[in-house]
């Protein structure tokens, strides 16, 4: 999201795709690491990378339509549930998902620290006093 000169967050393509991107890569890295272990697995893994891509890709084209703090916290909470289904299929199948710790579950951390984060800068910019 880019700011306009009101203080205003609106979308930007870059921030964007970059942030659904880089949300998403681990899961696409993960489905080719599966397919050493099994092609069903990978073939789930992958779909979440799919459907989470599909995802950022319909709140982007409903921009107009939708408010850029709704259309950022929609795709981290997406994400989120994304990377837990990932993680509970990777852990069951015996496949070790490394994520730079021995255990990969305090990542999902990331998701409701992002949530609050825009939400606190949401809140902060309804807090400034309107300039006439």
């Amino acid at each position: 999201m880019q700011k306009s000169h009101d203080a205003t967050p609106r979308f930007s393509a870059s921030a964007w795709f970059g942030s659904q991107f880089g949300a998403s890569l681990w899961l696409l890295l993960a489905a080719v690491q599966a397919t050493r272990t099994s092609w069903s697995l990978a073939a789930a893994v992958a779909g979440l990378f799919l459907g989470l891509n599909l995802v950022g890709l319909g709140l982007w084209r409903a921009r107009e339509r939708i408010a850029p703090l709704v259309a950022i916290e929609t795709l981290i909470v997406v994400a989120g549930i994304a990377a837990a289904l990932a993680l509970v299929l990777l852990e069951r199948s015996g496949l070790r998902v490394e994520l730079g710790q021995p255990n990969p579950w305090p990542f999902l951390a990331v998701f409701p620290f992002l949530m609050l984060l825009f939400a606190g800068q949401a809140w902060l910019r309804m807090r400034q006093p309107k300039k006439d």
